[in-house]
This record gives C-alpha cells, sequence and structure tokens, in this order.
C-alpha cells in the first residue's frame, strides 16, 4: 500500500461553520470499505472495520482471513487460505480476485480480534463496519437421549456451514461437560456437532447466555463405522477420508498409517464415502464390521462408485403364476393397528422377502402363488406369525390379527402442552404424546423401556416397574413442579408496596406492552412459578409507577423443589439511569439498549428499554464494563434539503452509578462528489459509526473536538479528514474524490 498524502492542491474543501477550526483533509490509495466488499475496477477487495461491540473502540490486532469450504471438514480442525491484519485504526483490506497474491477461491470470511469472539459469514453483510462482541466460555454438556453423560466426546463448533471449519473445540470430562471457550454465541451459525463412539453426529445451536448453567446437548444414538481403507492391491491407504454426507458435516474420519478407521455419528443407512486425493469413492454400505473398503484401480474418474455384494435378482413371475394379495392387520376388536408391517417370505421352500408398511387400512402386494410364512407388526401389538397361501383362484384376502401387547393408561400429572413423551428402548424411540393426552392404553414392551419427557430445555427420564404397572393397569409419572420465585417488593422507604410481577424471555421485552402481560398481583411477599428454565426477565410494575423495574434472573435446572429467591426489590426513590439530550432536557423517544458480554446485540438476544417522560431508565442497573447504547434514526428530510442522520452514541459504564448520561450535540454536515461535481455514493466513517452517504448530510450527535473521518466511494481515491467539530455550531466538510 502507499502511504497516505497531504494535498491542497484541490478546493476539496471549504470553510467549516464558525468556532470550527479549518478541515484538514489526507487523500490515500489505500482501499477503505465502500461496502462489504468493496470494487475498484477489476480488484475485489474484502474491507472491513473492526470495533468493540461494547466500548465501541477500533481493534488494531483485528484479522481477516478467507476460508475455502471443504468436502471432508473434521471436528477439532481450523484452516485457511489468506489472512489480512488490521492497521492502527481497525481497518482491514484483503485482496481477494483471481489477481491477487495467493489468491484460492473462497467461500466463507472470519474476523476475530483477541479477547473477542470470531464472526462469520460467506458473503460480507455489513455495510463496512463489523462490531465484534467480547469472547465468552461456552459451556455445554453432552447426554444421551437418557440422560447419561458422554464422557471424552469431541465438541466442535463451527460459525459457517458444516463444510467450513470449527471456530472452537472441546473434549467433555468425566460428566460430559465441555467448554468452548473464546466464543461469540452471534457470530454465525455456532452450530455444534460431537463426535463420540454410539452417538449421532449431533446438530443443535446453543440456547445459552452467560450465567447460566452449561447447556445439556441431548444426542441420540448413531451408528459406528469401523475398519480399513486398502488400495487395488490389498496394501493399507493412509490419510484418506472416510465419511457420510448426511448433511454437510458428515460426520468425516481419516484413516491411521494402517489405513484403519473409526467412524462416529452416521445414519444406519448411510453409504460411505471415501476421498483420497482427487478420487472421490461411493461404497455401499458393508453389512459387516469391521468394514473392508476396497479402492478399485485408478481409471482416470474422479468420481467412482464401488457396489456391494450383488442381491439375489428378484426372480420374475409369470402373469399366469401369480396373484394380487391384499393385506389387513387389525387388532381383536376390528380396529386398525397403528403402524402396521407385513412381511412375506416365500413361495416356501424358497426365501424371498417383501416388506409393506400398511398404508392406510390395507396393502396389496403381487405374489406367486404358494405358500408363505407371513409376520404383521404394529403399535401396542405383538409379532404375529402365520402361514397362508396365495392361490390362482381364491379371493387372498387376508386379515391378520396380531395378539395386543399388555397395556396401561400413562397418566403424568402436571404435564404442560409443550412437553413432549417418548417411549424408548434400546431399539427405537416412539412418540407417544397424543396417546398419553386421550388417555389410551400404550402397550409396554417387555424388553427394557423408559418413559422420558423432554422440553426444549429439560428433560425427565423414568424406569417403571412393568409388572407393577401391567397390575394397575395404569402408570402415574409426574412431570416437574413449577420453580417457585420467591423475594420481597418494597417502596424507596422500605416498607412493602403492592405491584404486579411478570416473567418475561430475554430478547423480547416490550415495555409498552407489559399492561396487557398477565402478572400477578401482590402486596409485598412476591411468589410466583415458572415452567421456564435460564435466563428470564423478571418485571415488577409498581401501582404507582409509568415502567415497571426490570431484573434478570437465571432460573435453574426443573427439580422436585426448586425455589429461587431474588431478595428485596426496592422501587422508587431515586432514578439509577437517567438520560438526557444535548440540550440537557429528558430524553423521551428513542430506544435505548443495554450492552453486555453475552448481550452485545440488540438484534439477537439483546436487551432494549424505553426511557419515560423524566428520562428515567427503566432497564436492568447496570454494572462495570457495560454499555448504554442510545439507538440513532435516519431522518430522509424534505426534497432537495439536506438529509439528517443521528448517529448511535454508546456509554461505557465505569463506577456504581447513580448515572445522568447526557448525549452530545455536534454536528457536521458532509458533501462527498465526484471530480465532475456530482453526488457520490460513500461510506463515511465517523467516530465509531459508518455512514453511507448518497447526498450531502448532517450527522448529528457527535462529541466536540478533534474527529477524524474516513471517506471512501468504489473507484475513487479515499479520503482521511481530520476536523474539529464545535460544542455550538456546526462543522461542515466538502470531498472530492478523484479517480482510481
Amino acid at each position: 500500500m502507499s502511504c497516505p498524502h497531504t494535498t491542497s492542491l484541490l478546493p476539496l474543501l471549504f470553510a467549516a461553520a464558525v468556532l470550527a477550526q479549518e478541515p484538514r483533509l489526507t487523500l490515500t490509495p489505500d482501499v477503505y470499505p465502500a461496502g462489504g466488499i468493496t470494487w475498484h475496477g477489476d480488484e475485489q477487495w474484502i474491507t472491513l472495520r473492526a470495533v468493540d461491540a461494547i466500548r465501541d473502540t477500533p481493534l488494531p490486532l483485528a484479522e481477516v482471513l478467507l476460508i475455502a469450504e471443504s468436502p471432508h471438514p473434521m471436528r477439532g480442525e481450523f484452516w485457511r487460505q489468506m489472512r489480512a491484519m488490521a492497521d492502527a485504526d481497525g481497518f482491514v483490506r484483503l485482496r481477494a480476485d483471481h489477481r491477487a497474491e495467493g489468491y484460492v477461491k473462497w467461500h466463507w470470511v472470519l474476523v476475530r480480534a483477541p479477547g473477542h469472539g470470531p464472526r462469520m459469514f460467506m458473503t460480507p453483510d455489513h455495510d463496512g463496519l463489523l462490531r465484534l462482541a467480547p469472547a465468552l466460555d461456552l459451556p455445554l454438556r453432552v447426554l444421551d437421549r437418557l440422560g447419561h453423560p458422554a464422557a471424552d466426546a469431541l465438541v466442535g463448533m463451527c460459525g459457517g456451514c458444516g463444510h467450513s471449519p470449527d471456530l472452537a473445540h472441546a473434549r467433555t470430562d468425566a460428566e460430559g461437560v465441555a467448554v468452548l471457550r473464546g466464543v461469540d454465541r452471534f457470530g454465525g451459525f455456532g452450530d455444534i456437532y460431537i463426535e463420540h463412539p454410539g452417538l449421532h453426529l449431533g446438530y443443535a445451536d446453543a440456547d445459552w447466555f452467560p450465567g447460566e448453567r452449561p447447556f445439556d446437548f441431548f444426542v441420540r444414538p448413531g451408528v459406528d463405522s469401523i475398519g480399513v481403507v486398502v488400495d487395488a492391491a490389498g496394501q493399507p491407504v493412509r490419510d484418506a477420508f472416510v465419511g457420510t454426507k448426511d448433511v454437510h458435516r458428515g460426520p468425516w474420519t481419516r484413516t491411521d498409517a494402517h489405513g484403519a478407521f473409526a467412524l462416529y455419528g452416521s445414519e444406519d443407512a448411510s453409504d460411505l464415502f471415501v476421498h483420497f486425493g482427487e478420487r472421490e469413492i461411493l461404497f455401499d454400505r458393508p453389512t459387516t464390521t469391521p468394514m473392508r473398503l476396497q479402492l478399485p484401480a485408478h481409471n482416470g474418474a474422479t468420481t467412482e462408485q464401488v457396489n456391494g455384494p450383488p442381491r439375489p435378482e428378484p426372480r420374475e413371475i409369470p402373469a399366469e403364476q401369480a396373484a394380487m394379495a391384499n393385506f389387513q392387520v387389525r387388532s381383536a376388536t376390528g380396529h386398525a393397528v397403528a403402524n402396521a408391517r407385513v412381511r412375506c417370505i416365500g413361495p416356501l421352500p424358497n426365501r424371498d422377502e417383501t416388506v409393506s408398511h400398511l398404508d392406510a387400512d390395507s396393502t396389496a402386494l403381487l405374489l406367486a402363488h404358494g405358500r408363505y410364512e407371513v409376520f404383521a407388526t404394529g403399535d401396542d401389538h405383538v409379532a404375529l406369525r402365520e402361514v397362508l397361501e396365495v392361490t390362482a383362484t381364491g379371493a387372498n384376502d387376508f386379515t391378520l390379527r396380531p395378539a395386543r401387547m399388555p397395556s396401561a393408561v400413562v397418566r403424568i400429572a402436571d404435564l404442560p402442552e409443550w412437553v413432549h413423551v417418548d417411549l424408548v428402548t434400546e431399539a427405537a424411540a416412539r412418540n407417544i404424546t397424543a396417546l398419553v393426552h386421550q388417555g389410551a392404553p400404550i402397550g409396554l414392551p417387555e424388553a427394557p423401556f423408559h418413559i422420558v419427557l423432554h422440553s426444549a430445555r429439560s428433560r425427565r427420564v423414568f424406569t417403571p416397574d412393568r409388572q407393577a404397572a401391567l397390575a394397575a393397569g395404569v402408570l402415574r409419572l409426574r412431570w416437574f413442579a413449577p420453580t417457585r420465585i420467591e423475594g420481597q417488593l418494597v417502596d424507596a422507604h422500605g416498607a412493602p408496596i403492592a405491584a404486579k410481577v411478570a416473567l418475561l424471555p430475554i430478547g423480547s421485552f416490550d415495555a409498552a406492552a407489559f399492561a396487557k402481560v398477565e402478572g400477578t398481583p401482590t402486596t409485598g411477599a412476591l411468589a410466583i412459578d415458572s415452567e421456564d428454565v435460564g435466563l428470564r426477565l423478571l418485571t415488577v410494575l409498581a401501582d404507582d409507577q409509568r415502567q415497571p423495574r426490570v431484573v434478570p434472573i437465571v432460573l435453574p435446572p426443573r427439580g422436585a423443589d426448586v425455589v429461587v429467591d431474588v431478595g428485596t426489590l426496592a422501587l422508587g426513590g431515586a432514578p439509577r439511569l437517567l438520560l438526557l439530550d444535548s440540550d440537557g432536557e429528558a430524553l423521551v423517544d428513542g430506544k435505548v439498549g443495554l450492552l453486555r458480554p453475552g448481550w452485545s446485540d440488540l438484534n439477537a438476544g439483546g436487551l432494549a428499554f424505553p426511557v419515560d417522560a423524566g428520562g428515567e431508565w427503566f432497564g436492568p442497573d447496570p454494572r462495570v464494563g457495560d454499555a448504554i447504547l442510545v439507538a440513532g434514526n435516519d431522518d430522509e428530510g424534505e426534497p432537495d434539503a439536506i438529509r439528517t442522520r443521528t448517529l448511535d452514541v454508546r456509554f461505557p459504564i465505569d463506577g456504581q452509578g447513580p448515572w445522568t448520561l447526557r448525549l452530545p450535540g455536534g454536528e457536521i454536515d458532509v458533501d462527498v462528489r465526484d471530480e465532475q461535481g456530482e453526488p457520490l455514493t460513500a461510506n463515511v466513517f465517523v467516530g465509531s459509526e459508518c455512514v453511507e452517504l448518497e447526498q450531502p448530510t448532517r450527522l448529528r450527535r457527535l462529541w466536540p473536538g478533534l474527529q477524524r473521518l474516513f471517506v471512501a466511494a468504489e473507484g475513487h481515491q479515499s479520503a482521511i479528514v481530520d476536523v474539529t467539530v464545535p460544542a455550538t455550531g456546526r462543522a461542515a466538510v466538502k470531498v472530492v474524490l478523484p479517480k482510481r
């Protein structure tokens, strides 16, 4: 890059307003972001400015990585193709077209900086400014569907699709707990995958906020594929990738020095792929373990297929030797059996097999004349075996009546409508939620089984006594008792106070609609029940208040007798946080948010609250390390008049409060044009904001004093402008950008 230079030859600036010093302009050929992707002729640049999402300071140690997708992504591994580091102002520039040095076709952009969670995206979805949140450690616990911990499981978290690398990975301890360090839950897709014998790959987004217990990641059973890869001569193949294509993440593994592989997490019907060099070989899933995958002699093709052992060709049956057989599966009462299946083996002594799931009430199979061994199964019924004969002259209509499995009614006390109920055996899991709500009898298998009650954040597993349940005719279970939230509400003088209390989910607070929330009236003693788990907003509205007080609380896992004591909450008194406009009057309009590690994106799980007519903010009490964000707005203005843009303002919180925050009143009129005097579409970076200009624009809510503006437009040189913003009055800057 060339060094910036200062020019005084072009009429690029006109005099600033009264009390403002003369602006100083520096033209530079360095690329500044005219958008997420900036084009200068045929040069494609990935450009952005990285800033701290809470403190709003530039991140000079930020880096941009370009990452190509992998056809065989491995958990626990990271790769990249191109890289660039930020300058002292937090700007990162990376040329990414086919003429760039080290160019490689890329799919994903990763931005990261020390102490901050990485962010990943496929196409830059920002205007040239990217805010990185402080890094967090995300704890999670890997459990099977019965709640047993999975020790020594490899856990990976990727920020893009499954073809992108892990941003963090860890192994679980004996309790199934792992900690993914240095991540941002909102920094990309955030999908979590695991690798562990007997368990599926898993595919989940962690619903977790700071202060909560480890996120429970329940994983269903998976299929283990163990074997060896050999070449056409039978010699072991080292470093071949073996996997499936169930999802983008595979799963995949790699052969060792002996050609051996152990692939965990696939489906039982998944075919296996081997990637070796430029070759991709598809294998029908072998029916025996350990598997032997032998690569065919290379025929020059990049994609090849190896079929499994040939299956017997179905015998062609002459029409005069076959008949249509109609099957129904009925209970002893004549009702259709749910999820019925029919297997026909024959004609005997042949062992050809035909399997059919019944559509509606019956199924029709074309079978050769002869005797058949027929099996029928279905929900709540034991397997039936009969020998039937298909004839040329008969109707061949068969009704199969398997015996009903010994049954009991499953009654679950306090069962919310959003809780699912599964009957789980070693072989399968069956959803019986509807039957439980209907009070219908449910067959209890002879094999060991469990009843699993589960919601999004809670799970309860029962291992019933089958004989006792059958003898009683009913299996009685209970969902968790509600969590009790207790506390004391007092006024500013410590006296009990009447109020209405409600519990709201994070990220959906709307104080204007609080009156519509069905709150619980109290007269001082707070006592409400909740079915929730994790971070919630306890909102308390006293009878003499216009806005509620909001207290974030973390609800623990569900249990038999769980109580959360929030202590004494004092309402009223002097405001803890007061917001004033630049003229010293109370701020009564606008969106005001709390920024905190883990809550740094107001649009993705953050907290935004209004202020009342006196400028008092009723959000949670700030603490050191937080910031208060007063969101700006974009006023189009009148036609042919200057456009107005009110900027966001962030107030970092220090000390213990109370706080009075006054918005700055500085203004700059910015006019960006080309050498012919026509307005340019340009990005202007001022403070920690990026503003896209299409016409002369007035920027409001700037801090008085020296401000540095960075101005960028596609196809043009960039400009750096140093201008003094007056405490009163207004600065003005006119920038003419020459062509590159």
